[in-house]
């Protein structure tokens, strides 16, 4: 037989984390999530989408993901990955222009997104809102470390005196309740700290 062919370096060039994300048919389930996450670790960031009527099917939105979604409603923290049960989906942030009422509610939070902008790796997932009330443009990417998230929100030129980031802590899967949340705002460390119990 053939001697093997060694792959080359770096090996994480071959990580597609968007394989399992939703398909079509027997295979619509979205039970992967294509964030990045430590091995082992405890957060694993990223978006949770939903389709323009602002619905997610349970079944087929096991992680808060759905390839064919273009609308995301929300960035957060935990999630369960390649399960077939909703659950977590908790600590999220949106990033908008300006605040008003209309912003606590999930409908004024969800945006379109730009399918071909999208980038997953194995370390970073980046997204590109290009709804006018975010201010089309705005990009929102996100890394893990072992019990925390990093993210940089870049608003477009222009747009940085509305700009404005809503935590929401009773964010969660679909048939998921949070009895209670607490939020802590760091500004010297340039920090947020928040937790929920389900």
């Amino acid at each position: 037989p053939p001697a093997p062919i060694a792959a080359a370096a770096p090996f994480v060039q071959y990580v597609d984390p968007t394989v399992g994300t939703g398909g079509q048919d027997y295979n619509d389930l979205g039970s992967v999530h294509p964030g990045p996450q430590m091995p082992f670790g405890m957060i694993r960031p990223g978006p949770d989408t939903v389709n323009a009527d602002g619905n997610a099917a349970g079944f087929t939105h096991c992680s808060g993901y759905h390839a064919r979604d273009e609308y995301i409603s929300g960035f957060s923290h935990t999630r369960m990955h390649g399960v077939g049960i909703n659950d977590y989906n908790v600590v999220a942030f949106m990033p908008t222009l300006g605040f008003s009422a209309a912003s606590a509610s999930a409908d004024g939070l969800r945006s379109h997104f730009d399918k071909t902008r999208e980038r997953a790796t194995a370390s970073s997932y980046t997204a590109v809102l290009d709804d006018p009330r975010f201010g089309e443009g705005l990009t929102v990417e996100m890394t893990a470390a072992r019990r925390a998230a990093v993210s940089r929100v870049t608003f477009p030129m222009g747009t940085t005196t509305d700009a404005a980031i809503v935590v929401d802590l009773g964010h969660t899967q679909q048939e998921v309740d949070v009895v209670d949340g607490a939020l802590t705002v760091l500004p010297d460390a340039r920090e947020i700290e928040g937790a929920v119990r389900r």
